[in-house]
């Protein structure tokens, strides 16, 4: 049994396998993007193009920001690109060699959510954005370090409420949000998990009864 305050209907003209992440990925990349208080032209760094953030890039156009997308992956750097990302850049492990990249193609970020979990990213992240710029935390990892005199702003953020899903039902249905998913039969749910854990999925998996 479902209890009503918690449950939120779906369209009939929604498919069931599309609505699933939803209740997750989508409702995590719906929060995040309001977390950076996005307004028209507002440049936001999405962190991580999975299965959170190639839906972060799609809420971030809505909101009609420019987005910049960072991966290691470059078929999630086309998946970003395609879905609105005005620009997608290759994630380095060289800090001073990719913030050079970023501020000689765009200068510092006004905002940045991160949704891949290593700290090396957090830290470039927090980096990456301007005086007074936003960084909102979507992943588990060690405390960042950052100074207090460049009056940034860090939140993190988890999921989110009952209205907050209504909304990211009604946003989806409207404007055409495309997930990305893979979907297997429930008898095949062990070796769904053993895809994700060896990044074979691009995405979400999908379990189908």
């Amino acid at each position: 049994t479902v209890i009503e305050d918690f449950a939120t209907k779906v369209p009939d003209s929604m498919k069931s396998e599309y609505a699933a992440p939803l209740f997750c990925a989508g409702i995590t990349a719906y929060k995040a993007v309001k977390a950076t208080e996005p307004k028209l032209d507002k440049k936001i760094g999405v962190y991580g193009i999975g299965g959170v953030g190639h839906m972060a890039v799609q809420f971030a156009k809505i909101e009609k920001c420019k987005v910049i997308a960072f991966s290691r992956t470059q078929n999630h750097l086309d998946v970003a690109k395609r879905l609105g990302a005005i620009d997608a850049m290759v994630f380095s492990k060289d800090q001073e060699e990719f913030l050079h990249k970023l501020k000689e193609n765009h200068g510092l970020l006004d905002a940045a959510i991160v949704f891949a979990p290593a700290d090396i990213v957090t830290d470039t992240a927090i980096k990456s954005v301007k005086k007074g710029g936003i960084i909102v935390i979507a992943t588990i990892g060690k405390n960042p370090e950052f100074s207090a005199f460049e009056e940034k702003t860090i939140r993190g953020t988890l999921i989110g409420s009952t209205k907050d899903m209504e909304q990211v039902i009604k946003i989806c249905d409207e404007n055409d949000i495309e997930v990305i998913y893979e979907t297997f039969p429930l008898d095949e749910a062990n070796e769904a998990l053993q895809k994700l854990k060896n990044s074979k999925i691009d995405a979400r998996a999908v379990l189908i009864p």
